[in-house]
């Protein structure tokens, strides 16, 4: 076996470094025992072994032992004594909540992977899962209590099982502990906001997006709801937290009215995702005093979501080199990308960035940090975006962000760079669209009740307590919250995007309008209560009917509608249906006989319908030629359906369904055998008579009725 000959403090400390960068230690000189020669001795990740090679005398070992020093790692290699890691839980966690406050939340903070007196926690992909009296609750590092817990004062335990799974799942092995959390309720005033991590600070008399209505003036309402009337507020000792800090001196007066120090003026400043959680009393000038908790919600920071993808556990996200050249034309529209070079690779225990990957049988070989990647081919050897894809650990959940400089022309004949990020996000199962549908033109209210069922089947808890925030806009259309009858309300613009965010009881509150007969999807990020980034998913917008000439009320708007959202008819624009326009015979042809199973034919030099006279000459549906660009009659229709249907005719009449068709007449056995089918109807007459007018031309409203039965009878 090869030992290096550097002292094991020092490896051990480069090691600390290398893992403090997020740097697998995969080889570390040594001395070969032949010629004495520098050789590289590699891990070979599976935790037992690492080859050793010396390229002077080609020595190579590839089966070597690793040996592992008192500090947990390999004095050859530097490979990680998986074996030896353990979780650190803290000792007691207690956390204080209002009663009936409904943002509260239970944290489980620093919990930490250690390998000696080295912190590996960035090697794992940790998850937790909370129960109470035995009975799951939820997952993630935060919890949101059930109601009935934070409806009523007292003490409650909960348990949290913490599993840690190693980025290297080859050699290291899924480790788990659980320790308790216990929830104080007291009848306390409560006060919260939100904040992102990247925000420079949030003062305490601000409205925002996030927080609609400022710190200072929710303890003034609170205090009012309870008789009183607060003249300031006095802080307790401030907690030691990851989140920030809030800048104020703990015992001092801070005032809602009065002339000391305005409690509008006190500061939070973020530091981290996570929540702050301060006591506080209220008081009046009268003596009256109301204790309350403050929580501050910091929130997990998205980064700029230049280009986006959403992908589900253990599936990879293949990039779009369309998705970069947009990002590029954001900024210049008559330019051209011509290469990315990624500058911030994924952690380990995230998972690989590749190129070259068609499947996970070819995955390829792993993106290096500032290597080129083109956008499109530009001689031979050059890795291309259209192959690169991030493939995530098998067991890893949530956020990644890769940080990319995109080179190109500005349109202009020069070349420039611009600096993005890639926002990813691994959802633990894959997340139904949010459907909202709504009419052409029209408007529709989004859907609540989606967004619900999302977040519960997302994160499987049976509470409400979450808010969202779109990541872009509609393509087409457009959203606006507060819009009433009497009000247009507020269009939400791109500089709102990073400002405003909607809890679950104001989703139904926004309006999305309808432009044209386009769709749209925008994609939105759920957060918990507390701030912790939960899944993503996307808003879907159909405009159900594309026709502003058919109306909801109309009775064939059902049929049209259905129809063209299959791709059996179109428009005769984008936006109009013409339905009391004449349908042509070859119109006719060719939705008759695609409805009653027959294949597509192709176009005719003389006309486009050409195929399908002729198919229907073939098998004698017809027995003559028709003018395929002349108006087929009702008659005309009814003697080519009821042959295509393959319909049993009536030997003889002795009186049809319609008063206008006698029972001599040539086409009345296929008119009432349609008729027997369900197929046409009549113009109802007073007294239950009926009319079928079978001279009258067909209208494009009447065939889109007839080919829907049609199908409904062929199913």
């Amino acid at each position: 076996m090869t030992r290096h000959a550097f002292p094991r403090r020092l490896t051990a400390a480069l090691l600390a470094l290398l893992l403090a960068l997020g740097l697998a230690p995969a080889a570390l000189a040594a001395a070969c025992p032949r010629c004495g020669g520098d050789v590289t001795c590699t891990d070979n990740g599976d935790g037992r072994t690492h080859t050793v090679s010396c390229p002077k005398d080609g020595l190579i070992d590839a089966d070597a032992a690793h040996d592992f020093a008192g500090d947990g790692f390999c004095a050859a290699c530097g490979a990680m004594d998986y074996t030896k890691v353990r979780i650190v839980l803290p000792e007691s966690e207690t956390v204080t909540a209002a009663r009936g406050d409904k943002a509260a939340a239970l944290s489980l903070e620093g919990v930490r992977l250690t390998l000696g007196e080295t912190d590996v926690t960035d090697q794992y992909t940790l998850s937790y899962s909370w129960y109470y009296n035995g009975a799951f609750v939820s997952t993630g590092q935060r919890c949101t209590p059930p109601s009935p817990v934070m409806d009523q004062a007292g003490d409650y335990d909960f348990v949290c099982f913490v599993t840690a799974v190693p980025g290297n799942a080859l050699a290291g092995k899924t480790i788990s502990a659980s320790c308790t959390v216990s929830l104080m309720i007291r009848d306390l005033l409560s006060a919260s906001a939100v904040t992102g991590s990247r925000a420079l600070y949030l003062g305490l008399g601000e409205a925002t997006g996030r927080t609609p209505v400022s710190v200072a003036d929710q303890i003034a309402q609170a205090v009012a709801d309870r008789g009183g009337e607060a003249a300031y507020v006095v802080f307790d000792k401030k907690p030691d937290s990851a989140a920030g800090d809030l800048k104020c001196t703990p015992g001092q007066r801070y005032a809602l009215s009065g002339e000391e120090t305005p409690l509008s003026q006190v500061r939070f400043e973020p530091d981290s995702s996570g929540a702050y959680v301060i006591g506080f009393t209220a008081y009046d000038g009268r003596g009256g005093a109301w204790p309350g908790l403050l929580t501050i919600a910091v929130e997990q920071s998205l980064g700029s979501a230049d280009v986006l993808y959403i992908t589900e556990k253990g599936t990879a996200a293949v990039f779009s080199p369309e998705d970069f050249q947009a990002f590029w034309q954001e900024a210049y529209p008559q330019g051209q990308l011509a290469r990315v070079r990624f500058t911030a690779l994924p952690a380990a225990s995230q998972g690989v960035l590749r190129r070259g990957y068609a499947s996970a049988a070819r995955p390829g070989s792993a993106v290096e940090a500032g290597e080129n990647l083109y956008a499109a081919a530009d001689g031979e050897g050059h890795p291309l975006l259209e192959s690169v894809a991030f493939v995530p650990s098998s067991r890893f959940t949530g956020p990644v962000i890769l940080s990319f400089d995109a080179y190109g022309s500005d349109g202009g004949g020069h070349q420039t760079y611009r600096s993005g990020q890639v926002f990813l996000f691994v959802n633990a199962s894959a997340v139904e669209d949010v459907a909202c549908i709504v009419s052409s033109g029209g408007e529709a209210a989004l859907p609540a009740a989606g967004f619900l069922s999302a977040y519960q089947a997302a994160t499987g808890s049976r509470g409400s307590g979450f808010y969202i925030r779109f990541l872009d806009l509609p393509a087409a259309g457009a959203l606006y919250e507060g819009r009433t009858a009497a009000s247009a309300g507020a269009r939400l613009t791109e500089a709102a995007l990073g400002q405003e965010a909607f809890p679950y009881s104001a989703i139904g509150g926004l309006t999305y309008v309808a432009a044209g007969a386009a769709g749209a999807r925008v994609p939105y990020a759920a957060y918990s209560a507390a701030g912790e980034l939960l899944f993503a998913g996307c808003l879907a917008f159909t405009v159900r009917n594309p026709f502003s000439d058919v109306k909801d009320t109309d009775w064939f708007c059902t049929y049209v509608v259905e129809l063209a959202e299959a791709g059996v008819v179109s428009g005769t624009t984008a936006t109009t249906y013409s339905p009391r326009s004449n349908v042509t015979w070859g119109e006719a042809l060719k939705l008759v006989l695609l409805a009653t199973g027959r294949e597509a034919q192709a176009a005719g030099s003389g006309h486009w319908a050409q195929g399908y006279l002729d198919l229907a000459l073939k098998e004698g549906l017809l027995t003559e030629e028709a003018d395929l660009r002349a108006a087929i009659t009702r008659r005309e229709l009814a003697e080519l359906a009821a042959a295509a249907m393959g319909l049993a005719l009536p030997g003889s009449l002795e009186e049809g369904p319609f008063q206008d068709v006698p029972a001599d007449d040539s086409a009345a056995g296929a008119i009432a055998a349609l008729h027997e089918a369900g197929i046409v109807e009549g113009t109802a007459l007073p007294g239950g008579q009926s009319l079928y007018r079978p001279n009258e031309p067909l209208r494009r409203s009447e065939i889109a009725a007839i080919i829907w039965r049609i199908q409904q009878a062929a199913d």
